[in-house]
């Protein structure tokens, strides 16, 4: 599992969670993992590394205001 952050984020990570988490500029790291947490923006970018259907098993969507 990881979770995917916008490069422009800024890193105000929590330290529970910074473990499980990278950010677009490692999307080759991302790709590692079946499941992802990520925005809608950010997620579209894994379309770009051409995984084969089914390599990512989930992605949950966080959309926060």
């Amino acid at each position: 599992m990881v979770r995917l952050n916008a490069i422009q984020r800024v890193q105000d990570i929590p330290e529970s969670i910074a473990r499980y988490c990278t950010d677009t500029d490692h999307l080759d790291t991302a790709a590692h993992y079946r499941i992802i947490i990520s925005t809608c923006s950010t997620a579209g970018q894994l379309y770009s590394l051409g995984l084969r259907a089914g390599h990512i098993t989930h992605v949950f969507v966080d959309e926060v205001c």
